[in-house]
């Protein structure tokens, strides 16, 4: 679980009482409220998640199939 950085201007910028984490795709939502809480002491208020889709490839550099991806770092 890493901070991520906010834009300070904009639409995507969050308010002063929110932050916002990349986490593993396999913690739930009650995962990371219960992390959140008992390492950092936090007041956890609410937790939205959202997915992102990654660059995919194959070894023949075409996308086939989501089980023969590799996804790039």
């Amino acid at each position: 679980m890493t901070v991520a950085s906010n834009p300070t201007a904009g639409r995507a910028r969050l308010p002063r009482n929110c932050v916002k984490f990349e986490v593993d795709p396999r913690m739930s939502k009650r995962d990371i409220r219960d992390y959140l809480s008992k390492i950092y002491k936090l007041p956890v208020r609410d937790v939205r998640t959202e997915v992102c889709p990654t660059s995919m490839r194959t070894d023949s550099g075409f996308c086939r199939s989501s089980a023969m991806a590799y996804y790039l770092k």
